[in-house]
């Protein structure tokens, strides 16, 4: 997966900081916390002057992460070229809060 992400983001990936994970339990979603913690994220990669990425397999964040500054830079799907693998392939969104 490291290699798929790094042919899509190409050299920029060594400058840039990852958000690996980001999660808010369901009774807690809708607050603002995840939100939160996601700006702390691009206020502290824009004062470095570095981009964010973070990877997403559910389409329904695609919306939350845009309005953090984020949009999709490319798709990365697992499990379609695994002959081990007997179910639908995950997509995992790449997204990216790229500025410069």
């Amino acid at each position: 997966m490291e290699k798929l992400i790094s042919e899509i983001l190409g050299d920029r990936i060594k400058d840039m900081i990852y958000v690996n994970l980001l999660a808010t339990q369901p009774q807690s979603q809708g607050h603002g916390y995840g939100g939160a913690l996601l700006d702390i994220v691009t206020r502290l990669a824009d004062a470095q002057g570095r981009a964010a990425y973070l990877s997403s397999s559910n389409v329904l964040n695609a919306g939350f992460y845009n309005s953090h500054g984020f949009k999709t830079v490319g798709e990365v799907y697992l499990g379609d070229d695994n002959p081990e693998w007997h179910q639908e392939p995950i997509i995992l969104r790449l997204v990216s809060s790229i500025r410069r």
